[in-house]
């Protein structure tokens, strides 16, 4: 079972990098295959399609980055605001090339293969604002929006080549944004 897992994992890691390299309608079986170093028939044994394996792809990329907000808003660790969101846009830069490539309207995809990608996409959605709430930040539905579209440009600019502010100054700065000075919201979330 494990060997199966490790091996499923691995196809998604490939996929995740020749998709980054060329995207969805460029990338074939064949190349995912031979790139994990298993047969053809041994990708289909793991996925039907191309498209579940970029579904899987997409699932994993919003996980990754929704984790860091879960944890934060559900206040399991004690990282500042600047931190969390330090950590989201490291995670974003390091798969920077497949999430500049995502497109939920790729051919082929089924209604209930978009309807799942889209459920994901809400639920990270709401991970983003809860994560907002419990800094009592106002118009949480409003601020997830600015605060994801600010972290996807940066991370574009950055995987582009073009974005000269560091990580840790632009993530101070989102959170000027959205910390009013001298606004005491949790003792957890002052520490650092």
């Amino acid at each position: 079972m494990s060997v199966n897992k490790n091996t499923r994992n691995e196809i998604i890691v490939s996929a995740k990098k020749l998709f980054g390299l060329g995207g969805f309608e460029y990338v074939s079986m064949s190349q995912i295959a031979k790139d994990v170093g298993i047969s053809k028939a041994s990708l289909y044994y793991f996925f039907k399609d191309k498209v579940g394996i970029y579904c899987a792809v997409v699932e994993d990329l919003i996980n990754d980055v929704s984790d860091v907000f879960y944890q934060a808003g559900e206040k399991k660790g004690n990282e500042t605001f600047t931190k969390i969101i330090e950590r989201a846009i490291k995670i974003s830069i390091s798969e920077g090339s497949t999430f500049m490539r995502l497109d939920i309207k790729v051919g082929h995809i089924k209604p209930e293969q978009e309807k799942k990608i889209y459920a994901m996409l809400r639920d990270f959605f709401q991970k983003v604002e809860n994560f907002l709430k419990s800094y009592n930040i106002n118009e949480p539905k409003l601020a997830t929006h600015v605060l994801l579209s600010s972290i996807h440009s940066y991370v574009k600019e950055t995987c582009l080549g073009h974005s000269k502010i560091s990580v840790k100054l632009y993530s101070k700065y989102l959170e000027s944004l959205f910390i009013k000075n001298n606004q005491v919201i949790n003792k957890t979330h002052l520490k650092n």
